[in-house]
């Protein structure tokens, strides 16, 4: 009875919790109960976030001696279902879907007990393959946010893509400081390593070495943060690389991601949100007629109406929504677009359809990765539609530098980047949108010699090429494309200079 009780102060989430038991040896006054659930929701359907308790395993109905949701750095991240805690060497080990294990366990001697935390993620991670020591530093084959820094690749690739040896990878961001102390910074890493505290170099070991750890003590305040960068080469040891802290009350420890804050790529980003339109009383089945009830700008997609309605002259049932405009990137890399409806949702990102859910259904996430270069913007619409019920509809990403958010009404536009009237542009398309069979170029002062036109696609495949030859005179070119609708990106190259723009197929 007292287990069943027990439970009930556990959510009422699916598949419920999964359990482990730990004691001091045979002391079985020293039981404890872990408990691994999801915080809410149904988590056999989605994934959602975790929480891990203890109980007394001898009268589990009392309040839980411990939970994970108790401070923030503590918190689990997204439940593993059906992966119970493991305990071993006075720590509790859980596994997650954030991709890291989560170790729990008692605090060092001295450390402080009560410490305000900050709300990073992590650092910005640029990794290059097949890039020696010596190299320059140019465009990474691929940018990601690593929530904190300590790897142990050995003889294997970091990541997809990138090379076994012979690779370098760059952490940049902001740390937060816990305290006002003398910190000690720990970098241990093979090969070479680099370590600038707000532009200083504190750390230079830039040869190649097998695994080493090198220090370096500063004063930090807890009211300011600085910047950060590592850089890191793998040459012929196996790779390993890991930064650390310690201060007064502070543990050595990785450093927490929660301490880290990635900066992302400045893209000017100004944007107001999305084209709303609204339908009221129409069928799932029906289509979309040609003039809405109500238009309006959306700052961002994040409704949820309830039994209600977006506004009082749309019917609370049968309603459709589309929300439509541009979307801004920021670096260059791999974006996970999630939609949540109840009930049907479509959306297409550069004129692809990438999310087909028409059906009713209850509140359901579903998502889609694509590949988009830094700061662009890509046209994107949402069709939505209400059947009965509640409504919900929801529209958030994430990226290579950040986490799973709502998209800002910073990096939502409803029209397509415009050209400057205060200068000469290398080239210009026009019209942009173009149609699907022939193409306009404008030569700009700067191309007075012949020149070559690429037509690629948003994966980088090159589908078309031009070559023209341009004079003081002869600066207006027009050829025929094929093309299917959808955004392309057209480069000139001229010599060694080269501009680009992008121009979308109706």
């Amino acid at each position: 009875d007292s287990y069943k009780q027990g439970l009930r102060n556990l959510d009422n989430g699916m598949p419920g919790a999964m359990l482990s038991v730990s004691s001091k040896w045979t002391d079985t006054a020293s039981a404890i109960v872990w408990a691994s659930f999801p915080s809410s929701g149904n988590a056999n359907n989605q994934v959602r976030p975790g929480t891990l308790a203890a109980y007394n395993a001898a009268d589990v109905s009392k309040k839980e001696l411990w939970s994970s949701n108790l401070l923030s750095h503590d918190a689990v991240g997204k439940f593993a279902k059906f992966n119970s805690p493991t305990i071993a060497n006075g720590k509790v080990y859980l596994a997650t879907f954030s991709k890291n294990i989560r170790v729990y366990g008692p605090l060092c001697a001295n450390a402080l007990s009560s410490l305000t935390y900050g709300n990073g993620n992590g650092l910005k991670a640029e990794y290059f393959s097949n890039n020696f020591a010596s190299v320059p530093y140019g465009n990474a084959n691929l940018t990601k946010l690593d929530e904190t820094i300590n790897f142990n690749w050995g003889s294997q690739s970091p990541a997809d893509g990138i090379s076994n040896d012979v690779f370098k990878v760059r952490w940049t961001g902001k740390i937060l400081p816990l305290t006002n102390d003398a910190y000690t910074i720990y970098v241990t890493a093979s090969d070479g390593v680099r370590l600038y505290i707000n532009n200083t170099l504190l750390i230079n070991s830039w040869t190649d070495k097998p695994t080493t750890t090198h220090t370096k003590t500063l004063t930090l305040s807890k009211s300011s943060s600085y910047t950060i960068r590592l850089e890191y080469y793998s040459n012929v040891n196996p790779a390993y690389c890991n930064l650390q802290w310690s201060a007064p009350g502070i543990c050595k420890q990785i450093i927490p991601a929660y301490q880290l804050v990635a900066t992302t790529a400045n893209c000017n980003s100004n944007g107001t949100g999305l084209q709303a339109e609204y339908f009221s009383n129409i069928a799932p089945a029906v289509p979309f007629p040609m003039v809405a009830n109500l238009s309006s700008i959306a700052s961002t997609v994040n409704f949820d109406w309830g039994a209600g309605s977006p506004s009082g002259s749309i019917s609370s049932d049968l309603f459709k929504a589309r929300f439509k405009g541009f979307v801004q990137s920021l670096d260059s890399g791999s974006y996970t677009f999630y939609v949540t409806a109840d009930d049907g949702i479509r959306l297409w990102i550069n004129s692809q359809l990438v999310i087909d859910k028409w059906i009713d259904q209850g509140a359901t996430e579903y998502s889609t990765t694509v590949t988009i270069p830094k700061c662009t913007k890509d046209s994107i619409r949402i069709e939505y539609y209400e059947n009965g019920g509640d409504a919900v509809c929801k529209l958030e990403w994430s990226g290579p530098t950040f986490a799973r958010q709502v998209i800002p009404t910073s990096q939502l536009y409803t029209k397509p980047d415009i050209p400057r009237s205060d200068y000469s542009p290398a080239f210009s398309i026009y019209p942009n949108p173009v149609s699907a069979n022939s193409l306009t170029v404008v030569v700009g002062n700067s191309f007075a010699t012949a020149s070559r036109l690429d037509i690629y696609s948003m994966e980088g495949k090159l589908i078309q090429s031009e070559t023209i030859k341009t004079n003081s005179k002869n600066r207006t070119f027009n050829f025929p494309i094929h093309l299917l609708p959808g955004m392309y990106f057209m480069k000139m190259v001229n010599g060694e200079s080269l501009q680009t723009l992008k121009f979308i197929v109706q």
